[in-house]
């Protein structure tokens, strides 16, 4: 058991059937970073995010693929960008905001 900054226990768990590439996942009061680390790390692919990206959630799947996965992590404010085989996460911005990579 991961604990947050604050003291208070996050739980995380990942599991992923290999032939399929299914992931069950459950996060309760987890840390988006903490989260996010673990997802990527199980997955095995590269990824980044923003400072910007802050936040505790709290999810439960089964039988998923990797971009179901991701987009159900994420909050809805956020999104998450393929770059050079790179996963960037970062806030949704609204058209007269700038991104930079």
């Amino acid at each position: 058991m991961k604990h947050r900054e604050n003291g208070n226990p996050s739980i995380g768990v990942i599991t992923m059937a290999d032939p399929d590439m299914l992931f069950d996942l459950t996060f309760k009061d987890a840390d988006i970073h903490e989260a996010l680390d673990d997802f990527f790390r199980v997955a095995e692919r590269p990824f980044m995010f923003d400072d910007e990206v802050k936040g505790v959630i709290s999810v439960h799947v089964a039988d998923v693929g990797f971009d179901d996965a991701l987009q159900l992590i994420l909050p809805k404010d956020y999104e998450a960008l393929e770059v050079g085989g790179i996963y960037h996460i970062h806030r949704v911005r609204r058209p007269t905001e700038q991104q930079e990579f």
